[in-house]
């Protein structure tokens, strides 16, 4: 299994078929990318490349736990994540941009692809927009009571409200 130091792979001397490629992601793969709201986790990459003549296609698989701030409680919990994504690499010999997201070309002459972004991306897009605590339970109790301390209920509603509620009607 390879570290996150090097996330390149060299395909030119692959033979054609299916090749298989283990990756870990540790805590510098997190501090290098500053935006994944979290510096610690520990993702395993299970890819599988296609290579054919002309092309090569790459499936990720990604399986593993991310540290992340709870929404409620502001306290770190680890969240489980899982995702699959296809990307397909064609050889082109003149730059062609592709409007689709799920084929990209490179230069004809390249003999290795840095799948960093790709991991980056797929990660993304892999974490909950609401994050929170699997069990409310372990959000941290202090913090719920003072959340709860501000809470206001219907009858402590203001009375200058109690006008806007007849137009509701």
């Amino acid at each position: 299994m390879n570290s996150n130091e090097n996330l390149t792979i060299v395909f030119a001397s692959l033979k054609a078929g299916k090749n298989h490629f283990n990756f870990q992601l540790n805590e510098s793969f997190f501090k290098k990318y500053e935006l994944l709201d979290s510096e610690n986790g520990l993702i395993n990459i299970n890819i599988v490349l296609t290579k054919n003549i002309n092309m090569f296609e790459l499936e990720f698989k990604i399986n593993g736990n991310i540290n992340l701030i709870c929404d409620i409680c502001a306290s770190e919990y680890s969240q489980k994540i899982e995702n699959y994504f296809t990307q397909i690499v064609k050889f082109s010999n003149k730059s062609i941009v592709s409007s689709d997201d799920d084929i990209i070309f490179i230069d004809a002459n390249e003999t290795s692809i840095d799948i960093s972004h790709y991991l980056y991306e797929l990660i993304s897009v892999s974490i909950p927009a609401k994050r929170i605590h699997k069990n409310k339970k372990d959000c941290d109790q202090n913090v719920l009571n003072k959340l709860t301390s501000f809470e206001t209920t219907k009858n402590n509603i203001d009375p200058r409200w109690s006008v806007l509620k007849k137009l509701n009607k």
